[in-house]
């Protein structure tokens, strides 16, 4: 196949369910599912409402632009979430945004969840604190600068022996720079559990 579009027009009616994770995937293929998707339930994931967080950080950063931003993201967010028969988000919080917002949307929480693992050292032998993440996705770039910046030194008043690993694949000298005594930008391990 060449585009969505095709294997959507070419697979005309053949699907039961369509998934569409992201409001950017949603904007680009929820109209042509409806068109082609015949009697199929077109299902919503927002990952998370990005126009909230880029509506904190223009008001934080008194930036007007992405306000703007902001403004044409909640759009997107919310013409496709009023377009499928229902939405998935991983927010309690989210789900009570979308159901006071948008008036008859169809709202699912589906929690993220890890099981949990036995570990090599019990809570009592473990000492510190780690950010986890892919430090691609600019929210955790912002998180671990304003964990090393603004939490640690909190956290050091009390306890100068606390550590606070970054950890993550996507590690760029933005985050390496935050290394210091305290702090150790580790990168991205293979196993967590080690």
């Amino acid at each position: 196949y060449a585009s969505v579009e095709e294997v959507l027009r070419r697979q005309r009616d053949c699907f039961e369910v369509i998934y569409l994770h992201r409001a950017s995937n949603a904007a680009k293929y929820l109209g042509l599912a409806r068109q082609y998707g015949g009697r199929a339930r077109i299902l919503y994931s927002v990952a998370d409402l990005h126009h909230v967080r880029l509506a904190r950080q223009a008001k934080i950063e008194k930036r007007a632009e992405l306000l703007a931003q902001s403004r044409r993201l909640r759009l997107i967010e919310c013409t496709a979430a009023l377009m499928a028969d229902a939405v998935i988000t991983h927010s309690a919080a989210e789900a009570d945004w979308l159901r006071r917002s948008l008036r008859g949307c169809n709202v699912h929480v589906v929690p993220w969840e890890v099981p949990l693992r036995p570990t090599a050292k019990p809570w009592s032998e473990r000492r510190g604190v780690a950010l986890i993440g892919n430090f691609l996705h600019t929210p955790n770039v912002d998180a671990a600068r304003v964990l090393s910046e603004q939490v640690m030194p909190r956290v050091w008043q009390q306890d100068s022996s606390i550590e606070c690993l970054l950890v993550g694949s996507g590690m760029s000298e933005q985050i390496t720079r935050l290394a210091k005594p305290g702090i150790i930008a580790v990168g991205q391990v293979q196993d967590l559990g080690e």
